[in-house]
């Protein structure tokens, strides 16, 4: 789809009668603990450095 009109076209195909399914308010994200944030090494030590890191770009890199 590359158009509001598709996108339009598209969810007017939908069953409005549908029921919302169940547990579908529930929680999102991460339920345990929070995870322990950790920093590349050297990260703070200037924080107007705009350097980008090395493999910033790579697809798993997680940013």
């Amino acid at each position: 789809m590359s158009t509001r009109a598709e996108l339009d076209t598209l969810l007017e195909q939908l069953d409005q009668s549908a029921p919302f399914p169940e547990g579908g308010n529930g929680p999102r994200g991460r339920q345990g603990s929070p995870a322990k944030v950790s920093l590349p090494d050297g990260w703070l030590n200037d924080p107007d450095d705009c350097t980008v890191p090395s493999a910033a770009d790579v697809m798993h890199s997680g940013g």
